[in-house]
């Protein structure tokens, strides 16, 4: 189980991947692609955690011009998400 800490440093880590102009499409598939190399229950506590992300940052972030847009996208999501259920297989 990560403490809070460790999922600062996880998310410190991911940001400075993703700090890349133009590398999207890239860092998209090879964080799939990583992530998909994983055991699959992990893989499925992963998407777990991720879903779980979406629906607190949608109803829990602080917002300027810089990141609505993704305030209003995972606004948009959590009413898919909140219907899915990622049993731990």
């Amino acid at each position: 189980m990560s403490d809070k800490k460790e999922m600062k440093e996880i998310v410190a880590d991911l940001a400075d991947a993703v700090n890349v102009m133009g590398n999207r499409d890239k860092n998209s598939i090879d964080f799939s692609e990583a992530l998909q190399s994983k055991h699959r229950t992990l893989q499925q506590s992963a998407w777990d955690v991720i879903f779980q992300a979406i629906q607190h940052y949608g109803a829990n972030a602080r917002f300027d011009p810089r990141n609505q847009a993704s305030v209003d996208a995972c606004k948009a999501l959590s009413k898919v998400l909140d219907n899915i259920y990622l049993p731990l297989i």
